[in-house]
């Protein structure tokens, strides 16, 4: 039986006025509450919030980006993969600047094991099924839970509303047509040939706390795939991607190249760590950290380490997305602005043993690329170029608060209009000034690129200024 776990009197300041909220079984849950078999936790934060995590003893146990009625988040949690016994539960939250932030005194949970399973397999619907031992692969029927400890030889297909967790997978996990579905506590061992997920047409789509291990072929082989055309309201949250020949993941949520419809294609990437992209590949084509597209998105607290090209990129019209407090390293760029990033913050970002802090991509056919995209608060070491912008990019923001670590010019506009370099620093290593912005034929000064009150300080190279 599926119940609302509340968490009242304990934890109402939580979320800075966030109760964790709802009836059990019992009545009002006062500071102690029981979780057992599949129940749901839910908080009702502030509209400044857009994630809400619940973490067990201070560890991810579940995030929610959709909220489920209003301003409302919910999630539902397995007791029978949680450890037994008394536990600390509280929340975090993520904010829409990308800030992210635990409120307010934990309170106590018990976790008991919930009834036994409801089916032995898991092509029953609507069911509970645990697993162990060693099971070939299978397709998960609608609405049903597969949970382990068990080791899968072969691919795992799931099914809408379907939940995978607690399970090593030596194989592909495929989502085709799975909305609703979920992928927790799972580690998948790639085969070579096999991206090691791959979603499409699979909306409100989670995947937490989970690994993927490629098998460091240097071929096309991508940790998580998910290429539209109209997957929405994808989470992921807590995972790791390592060692595939290509992309740690291509989340590209409207299909390729496709116009967005404003509200949807949502997307959360938080707190995950991409790392050993080998690339490139067999088709000439590069690899990165992670390629992400999306509408009103956010990309948080990420780490990336190598990548061919990039360790994040922007591809396929993304629109108003926010990538906050992520670190880039060990790769040419840091981040790379395809066409279509329109209207969107980079804030608290960090690179290091980059060769390119950000780039934004130039003029393609009749569309500009980056209008109004803000960059403030990043902290840049850079062996080339701290923001390069190419032709037609326009109304720029860069500032304040940058630190650019490297040679100069810190900042070049090519071809760039309407935009403003303001109140930023620099650490240079050479001579030359704080930014250089071109015109796009002669490389003349462009007057409608404003740059005032940058200040610029000069050391050794390799020394910290």
């Amino acid at each position: 039986m599926k119940r609302a776990i509340v968490v009242t009197s304990a934890v109402i300041a939580l979320l800075s006025g966030a109760a964790v909220v709802a009836p059990s079984a019992s009545g009002a849950c006062l500071g102690h509450c029981r979780i057992s078999g599949i129940d749901t936790l839910a908080a009702n934060p502030r509209k400044t919030v857009v994630a809400v995590t619940w973490l067990l003893d201070g560890n991810p146990i579940c995030t929610s980006n959709v909220p489920s009625r209003g301003t409302a988040f919910s999630c539902d949690v397995n007791a029978r993969v949680l450890p037994a016994g008394t536990h600390t539960i509280s929340t975090q939250m993520v904010q829409t600047n990308g800030a992210q932030g635990r409120f307010g005194p934990p309170a106590r949970v018990t976790v008991g094991p919930g009834p036994t399973s409801t089916a032995n397999s898991p092509t029953v619907a609507h069911a509970t099924v645990r697993l162990s031992g060693s099971q070939p692969g299978f397709r998960v029927a609608n609405g049903t839970t597969v949970y382990g400890p068990a080791t899968i030889t072969g691919d795992v297909r799931l099914s809408p509303a379907s939940r995978l967790e607690d399970v090593t997978v030596h194989g592909e996990i495929i989502a085709d047509d799975a909305p609703g579905a979920s992928v927790r506590d799972v580690t998948v061992r790639g085969v070579a040939g096999q991206d090691g997920m791959r979603i499409s047409n699979s909306s409100d789509f989670s995947i937490q706390g989970s690994s993927f291990l490629g098998a460091g072929a240097k071929t096309s082989e991508k940790g998580i795939v998910d290429d539209g055309p109209s997957t929405s309201n994808l989470e992921i949250a807590y995972d790791s991607v390592s060692n595939f020949g290509g992309d740690g993941a291509y989340l590209i949520t409207s299909g390729n190249h496709k116009r967005i419809v404003p509200g949807l294609n949502k997307i959360l990437v938080l707190d995950s760590k991409w790392s050993g992209a080998n690339g490139p590949y067999g088709n000439g084509e590069q690899a990165r950290g992670f390629i992400v597209g999306g509408h009103d998105g956010y990309v948080i607290g990420n780490s990336t380490t190598g990548g061919t090209t990039a360790g994040i990129e922007t591809y396929n019209d993304a629109v108003g997305m926010t990538f906050a407090y992520n670190h880039v390293s060990s790769t040419p760029v840091g981040f790379y602005l395809e066409h279509f990033a329109d209207d969107s913050t980079f804030s608290h970002n960090t690179t290091s043993r980059v060769r390119v802090g950000f780039n934004v991509e130039w003029l393609a056919g009749s569309a500009t690329t980056s209008a109004s995209d803000r960059f403030t608060y990043n902290d840049v070491t850079y062996t080339g170029s701290g923001l390069f912008a190419d032709a037609g990019t326009r109304h720029m923001t860069v500032g304040p608060g940058n630190m650019f670590r490297g040679p100069a010019p810190a900042v070049t506009y090519q071809g760039s209009t309407d935009g403003t370099i303001e109140e930023n620093t620099a650490c240079l290593t050479s001579s030359g000034p704080f930014a250089a912005v071109y015109s796009n034929d002669g490389f003349v000064p462009h007057g409608s690129v404003v740059v005032v009150d940058n200040l610029a300080r000069r050391s050794a190279a390799r020394r910290r200024c």
